[in-house]
């Protein structure tokens, strides 16, 4: 895979105020990729999201931000599908500057798989090739020890093999652990203490430095400070430690290109003082303070997307104390104005996530209610607001939520680490997305704070991973 973007928004901090009163080793040298022409594409959704095996030729449509171009042969214009190493240009033709439609050959669609989608430079999605099927389960967990305790994890390719691999951060040691994926669901595993980042808290797998292997940014939580990690190809890497008065208590990152230059930004949730930093990308692997931005009381999670269908992306921001969400509208050029309402959510929610429910091309939102065992379902119009739809139940302290289609029918579900009772609550998600049909819990370690999906397997199904606050990592397959 040439690149993988994962946000990964750490809680730590937030839910203690509650609860308690990478030496990587990549195989490829790490190469500048050519200069973008425009801004780093998004992608926002996909339909459908998986396939059966032997399908015919296949039309995707794509909706997002930053697609360049009709008809151009440039990187913002064609959706890339990746299996393993072999990479494949799709027929694309470019609709609007956010949305566009794709052919995927009846050759791609032969065998079980996942493959990967991808446009330029943008964050990867998966394409399943699988069976669809009206229940899932989840069977024993494969639990990787790990040097202290994880609150954050994040997916991604780290040595160019094509295969999915893991890096968690623990709060407690300020470790970052990486493993290394076979392909098979099995994890080889390197530990290091780069970076300067005092008790992290969340992590975010990009190409920062604009080369062809993942980069990483650190939230530090008690250095007040994020720490951009470039990887130069050959396990090592250079960090760059970034500080400002408005960086506080980082708890929470979301990447994205929000002043439309070719490189990557960052998006930073302080809990303590109530706002979001945005910090600049100079494409070289470091990043600088623009602006900060209020948001609601103690935020914590947050998320990157198209919520107004203006081409420019936007971030959601999930708020503690208040119960609500802040919806923050970009312009483009790295400025952001907050969206005259905001949603309300069930009690403390904690994490968010982002995705098309019902299937119409625009984002929904989903949050982690802590006190309540929810999570709210909320529907996007298209314009920035959202109207409540579900509040399906979870396990116990439900602490993050990530989305994917699990069952392989292209309807998106929903997956919750629960703190309290050491589960994922899997719920499959319908057409109209009012209806969650709850699947059999799938057991992890104790004290997950973080909940990630990826086929680790390449068995065109959608795994799970946690980060558990019990010096573990869990690995889940179906």
């Amino acid at each position: 895979m040439k690149k993988q973007m994962t946000i990964v928004c750490g809680s730590r901090m937030a839910i203690g105020a509650f609860l308690l009163g990478l030496g990587l080793v990549p195989t490829v040298q790490a190469q500048t990729l050519p200069p973008l022409t425009g801004p780093v594409a998004f992608i926002g959704s996909v339909s459908p999201m998986a396939a059966a095996p032997g399908s015919a030729d296949l039309m995707l449509r794509v909706h997002g931000t930053g697609f360049v171009g009709s008809g151009l042969i440039i990187p913002q214009s064609v959706l890339v599908w990746q299996a393993g190493k072999t990479r494949t240009s799709l027929h694309t033709t470019v609709i609007s500057g956010t949305e566009l439609a794709a052919t995927v050959p009846a050759a791609l669609l032969a065998n079980p798989g996942t493959a990967w989608l991808e446009i330029g430079e943008s964050n990867s999605v998966e394409f399943h090739v699988t069976p669809s099927a009206k229940s899932v389960t989840f069977p024993n967990a494969q639990s990787i020890s790990v040097a202290g305790e994880p609150d954050a994890v994040a997916t991604g390719d780290f040595n160019g093999d094509g295969k999915l691999d893991l890096v968690a951060v623990s709060f407690d040691t300020g470790n970052i652990t990486v493993m290394i994926g076979d392909g098979t669901g099995h994890f080889t595993q390197t530990v290091t203490s780069i970076g300067a980042a005092t008790e992290p808290s969340a992590v975010a797998a990009a190409h920062f430095a604009n080369s062809a292997v993942a980069d990483l940014a650190v939230a530090g939580s008690a250095s007040a400070s994020i720490d951009l990690l470039v990887n130069n190809g050959q396990g090592s890497f250079t960090s760059t430690q970034t500080t400002a008065p408005q960086i506080t208590v980082p708890q929470g990152l979301a990447v994205g290109d929000f002043n439309s230059d070719g490189n990557l930004d960052l998006a930073v949730v302080n809990s303590d003082s109530n706002n979001v930093a945005i910090l600049l990308g100079d494409g070289k692997g470091d990043v600088a303070f623009a602006q900060s931005l209020p948001v609601g009381s103690e935020p914590s999670g947050i998320v990157a997307g198209d919520f107004n269908g203006d081409g420019n992306l936007d971030l959601a921001v999930a708020n503690i104390l208040d119960n609500s969400v802040t919806i923050l509208l970009g312009l483009g050029n790295g400025n952001f104005y907050a969206y005259a309402t905001s949603p309300a959510t069930g009690n403390t929610p904690v994490s968010i996530a982002a995705g098309d429910f019902n299937g119409d091309g625009k984002l929904d939102l989903v949050t982690a209610n802590l006190f309540d065992n929810t999570v709210t379902v909320l529907l996007g119009n298209g314009s920035g607001a959202f109207q409540t739809a579900a509040s399906p139940v979870t396990g116990f302290l439900p602490v993050s939520v990530a989305v994917g289609d699990f069952n392989g029918d292209s309807k998106l579900d929903i997956a919750v680490g629960n703190l309290g009772d050491g589960t994922v609550s899997i719920l499959l998600g319908d057409v109209l997305g009012f209806l969650f049909v709850p699947q059999p819990a799938a057991a992890v370690g104790s004290l997950p704070f973080w909940v990630a999906v990826g086929d680790f397997n390449g068995d065109g199904r959608p795994d799970l991973v946690t980060a558990n606050d019990s010096n573990s990592v869990s690995v889940v397959m179906q």
